[in-house]
């Protein structure tokens, strides 16, 4: 894994990013001033904003989480990762019209993306039900098979209704909590499956 290359310096992500459990934001602001020199400076800020906002994510500070996935945004707004990961961020607080903004932006860079076309059903599937994000689920699957999501398409499909409990989910890295009846045990995992997939790209890419 390569390292932040700042002021002729090779860092790692964790010197780089996080110290003592918390994001360094005085290194972050450092990346941002460079971000402007060329291409290379300004991936790595970006990058570096969304390691920190998976980071965040990962400690339940999805509000932090968000603030650094809106600067990663601000610094590249058209990038497909950064639109991702904010999308997926919204998702986890519940604020499905601000997750459906961020994937319109991404639907018209890569509208055949799979990973688009699933997040948009994930956030479709919790603001209206099933009936669009089914829609969105099999358009993934005709580009790019997939047997966890063809398995959750089956299961709400098979779904009369979804009971109203707390859902609890855990991983790795992200842990979400859920309480009503528009979210289950198994879509809650999605959410956390495809952070867990989008934190390891960003770090290989450091």
């Amino acid at each position: 894994r390569r390292g932040i290359v700042t002021m002729g310096t090779a860092i790692t992500v964790e010197e780089a990013i996080v110290r003592g459990g918390t994001v360094d934001e005085e290194r972050l602001r450092l990346l941002s001033s460079m971000a402007s020199r060329g291409e290379l400076e300004r991936q790595n800020a970006v990058n570096a904003h969304l390691i920190a906002a998976a980071f965040e994510a990962r400690e339940q500070r999805f509000a932090a989480a968000a603030r650094w996935a809106e600067e990663a945004l601000q610094l590249a707004g058209r990038d497909l990762n950064a639109l991702l990961l904010a999308s997926q961020v919204d998702i986890a607080r519940q604020q499905y019209s601000e997750a459906l903004n961020h994937l319109y932006v991404a639907q018209q860079i890569a509208p055949e993306s799979p990973d688009v076309l699933t997040v948009q059903g994930l956030a479709y599937y919790y603001s209206e039900g099933p009936e669009r994000a089914l829609r969105l689920w099999k358009q993934a699957l005709a580009i790019r098979p997939d047997d966890r999501l063809r398995q959750r398409v089956e299961q709400v499909e098979r779904e009369a209704e979804v009971e109203s409990v707390f859902r609890q989910a855990e991983s790795g890295h992200f842990l979400l909590s859920w309480e009503g009846s528009e979210v289950s045990q198994a879509f809650s995992r999605e959410i956390l499956e495809t952070l867990e997939r989008k934190f390891r790209e960003l770090e290989y890419a450091l």
